[in-house]
């Protein structure tokens, strides 16, 4: 499954979607295998950044 963040400062959008993913973990079925978070392009400027996370389903 893929989660991506807002747009802002990553330091501030990663930490908020990871947040965002424990919660969500909560009520659906996680693997707990590999997670990965992708910083392409849209990181170019690390106070407007977009992330990509892939967690396992």
């Amino acid at each position: 499954m893929v989660f991506t963040t807002a747009v802002g400062p990553a330091r501030q959008v990663v930490v908020e979607a990871w947040a965002y993913i424990r919660e969500w973990a909560k009520k659906n079925h996680r693997a707990y295998k590999i997670d990965f978070e992708l910083y392409d392009e849209r990181c170019i400027d690390p106070e407007y950044s977009q992330v990509d996370i892939y967690v396992s389903i």
